[in-house]
C-alpha cells in the first residue's frame, strides 16, 4: 500500500498551494451548464463534471489537462452518491511542465468557482480518454463486489476521487462497509479491476483497570469509546459512547455511575451525548451536553438546567469550588455562584485551552502560545519563563497555575511571581486533575503524578506507562488502584 500514501502528500500540497496561492482569478462571465445531459436534475457523474471543468480550463489554457478529483459533501438530498452522481464537484487542472494550475468548483450543474493557484511542475496530468468506465460504473462494482454502504458520518453517501499513482489513473469509491466501518475501493477506470479494498478498524476503547501494583490490568467496555471520569466522594461516573465510529461517537451515548470503585455500574439513562462531567463539594453530579450544563444528576433526583446556549460549548472549567467557566461562540460564560447567574466576556483571541480559578479569575491559554488572565474586567498577560516553544497545556490547582512544557512542568503561586520547574522524563502533553489529583499523559502514553508537597516541594512520578491500543482520555487515581478511559483509534487494514 506504499504507493497509496502519495494520496495524502499530494493532498496536503494542494491545499498549502491554496491556501499561500498568490493569485486569484475572478469568474463572472456566463456560467456553462451540462444539465442537458442530466435532465431537470443537475446530479453529475465523475466524467459530466470532468467533461464541464475541461471546458472551462481550456478555455483558460489550451493545454489545461486533470490532474485530480473529488466530489463534496452537500445538502440538496439528491442521490447522495448512490447512482454514481453528486451536485458538488472539485477539480484540479493543470498545465503540463508549468506551475499553472486552475482550481474549479461545479454545484448543481454548473461552474461556480475558479481560482487560478501555483502548483509542483513535476506530476503527471490524467488523461481524459483513459477514463473508460464512468463514477455510474464503478460504484455498481463496489456495491456488488464489497456491499459498499452509504457514509452517515463524516461524509453522507458515497464519495468519489480521480487521482494517479505510479502513472495509473485510480477512481476511489468512498463509503462504509456492513460493520459501519469507513471503507475505500480504489478501482482501475480502463477496465473495472479492483486494485485495493481497505477499510478503517478500530483498536482500543474501553475502561482500564489496575491494580494497587499496577501489575494486574482488567479490561471493561470493551471497543467503546470511553471519554472521560468523574470521582466524588464516595461516587465514579464515567461516560462516552457504546458504538463508537472514527467520525460518530455519539451513536449510543451512556452516562454511568458506580458506588462501589467501579466494580459495578448503574445506567443514569441520559440519551444526550455528554461532554464533561463532575462533583461539586457537596458531591452533587453536574453534567455538561453540547449546548447545556445541568445540576443535581444522579440516581432518583431531579436535574436541574443552569446553561442553556445556542451554540455548542467549545471549552469547559470549573474549579475545585465549582466555579464555572464555558466557552460558546467567542464568549466565555462564567458563574460563582452554582449556575445562579452568569458573567459574559469575549475572549481577545482564538484559544486552546479554558481555565477558571477558586477566585473567579479567568485563565486562557491562547493560539500562539499566550496564557492571558482576566481579573476585575480586564485581561493581562502572564510573563513566561521560556520562550523556545509553547505551552502543551495549562492547570489550575490549589491557588496555582501548572504549565506543561516540553519536558519540564512550570509551577507559579498566585502570591509570588516567581516560577519553579521540574524536569520530566518524557514531554507531557496534556495536564489532569481529578479532586486533589495532578495528573499528566506523556506524548508516548506515559501517566505522571504530580504532588506538591507540604514543604514546597514538587515531585514528579511516572506511575504507568501504557501499551494498551487506543487512545487515553481521562485518568482517576483511586486508593487501591488506577482507571484509564480511552476511545478507539484507528488503521487502514485490507478488506477480507
Amino acid at each position: 500500500m506504499e504507493k497509496f500514501k502519495k494520496l495524502t502528500y499530494i493532498f496536503i500540497a494542494l491545499f498549502i498551494i491554496t491556501i499561500f496561492s498568490s493569485f486569484y482569478l475572478s469568474y463572472q462571465d456566463n456560467i456553462t451548464t451540462i444539465a442537458s445531459n442530466s435532465g431537470n436534475n443537475n446530479e453529475l457523474t465523475l466524467k459530466e463534471a470532468l467533461t464541464l471543468g475541461l471546458e472551462r480550463a481550456q478555455a483558460w489554457d489550451k493545454k489545461a489537462s486533470i490532474f485530480n478529483a473529488t466530489s463534496v459533501d452537500e445538502t440538496f438530498e439528491g442521490t447522495r452518491g448512490d447512482t454514481g452522481k453528486r451536485y458538488n464537484w472539485t477539480i484540479n487542472f493543470m498545465v503540463p511542465g508549468t506551475t499553472k494550475y486552475l482550481l474549479i468548483g461545479i454545484s448543481n450543474g454548473k461552474v461556480t468557482h475558479v481560482e487560478e493557484i501555483i502548483g509542483p511542475d513535476n506530476v503527471q496530468a490524467i488523461e481524459f480518454s483513459e477514463i473508460k468506465l464512468d463514477s455510474s460504473d464503478l460504484i455498481e462494482i463496489a456495491k456488488s463486489k464489497y456491499n459498499l454502504q452509504q457514509g452517515n458520518d463524516w461524509a453522507t453517501g458515497y464519495h468519489y476521487t480521480l487521482d494517479i499513482f505510479d502513472g495509473i489513473p485510480t477512481i476511489t469509491v468512498v463509503g462504509i462497509d456492513q460493520e459501519k466501518l469507513f471503507t475505500k475501493i480504489y478501482l482501475d477506470p480502463k477496465n473495472g479491476k479492483v486494485t485495493s479494498a481497505m477499510h478503517k478498524i478500530p483498536n482500543g476503547g474501553g475502561l482500564l483497570s489496575l491494580n494497587q501494583n499496577l501489575n494486574s490490568l482488567d479490561l471493561s467496555k470493551n471497543g467503546m469509546a470511553v471519554k472521560g471520569l468523574a470521582i466524588g466522594k464516595d461516587k465514579l461516573v464515567t461516560w462516552g459512547d457504546k458504538k463508537p465510529r472514527e467520525f460518530n461517537t455519539t451513536i449510543q451515548p451512556f452516562l454511568e455511575i458506580s458506588e462501589d470503585n467501579g466494580n459495578s455500574w448503574t445506567n443514569l439513562n441520559i440519551k444526550q451525548f455528554i461532554t464533561h462531567v463532575w462533583f461539586n463539594s457537596s458531591n452533587e453530579l453536574y453534567v455538561s451536553t453540547d449546548t447545556e450544563i445541568w445540576a443535581n444528576v444522579d440516581l432518583g433526583s431531579e436535574a436541574k438546567r443552569i446553561l442553556s446556549l445556542e451554540e455548542n460549548i467549545e471549552y469547559l472549567a470549573y474549579s475545585s469550588n465549582n466555579n464555572i467557566a464555558a466557552l460558546s461562540n467567542n464568549l466565555i460564560y462564567s458563574t460563582r455562584n452554582q449556575g445562579r447567574t452568569w458573567e459574559k466576556t469575549v475572549i481577545p483571541e482564538t484559544i486552546l485551552s479554558l481555565q477558571i480559578s477558586d477566585q473567579g479569575d479567568i485563565f486562557i491559554l491562547t493560539e500562539n502560545g499566550q496564557i492571558l488572565k482576566r481579573n476585575k474586567e480586564k485581561w493581562s498577560t502572564l510573563a513566561l519563563p521560556f520562550s523556545d516553544e509553547k505551552p502543551n497545556d495549562i492547570k489550575i490547582s490549589d491557588n496555582k497555575i501548572v504549565i506543561a512544557n516540553q519536558n519540564r512542568i512550570w509551577i507559579n503561586e498566585f502570591s509570588n511571581k516567581e516560577w519553579r520547574n521540574i524536569q520530566v522524563d518524557d514531554q507531557l502533553t496534556r495536564l489532569i486533575m481529578k479532586g486533589n489529583r495532578l495528573l499528566g499523559i506523556s506524548e508516548v502514553g506515559g501517566i505522571y503524578l504530580i504532588n506538591f508537597g507540604g514543604d514546597g516541594n514538587v515531585r514528579v512520578e511516572k506511575i504507568y506507562e501504557t501499551n494498551y491500543e487506543g487512545i487515553i482520555t481521562d485518568l482517576v487515581v483511586l486508593e487501591n488502584k488506577l482507571l484509564v478511559s480511552t476511545i478507539p483509534d484507528y488503521s487502514w487494514e485490507e478488506l477480507d
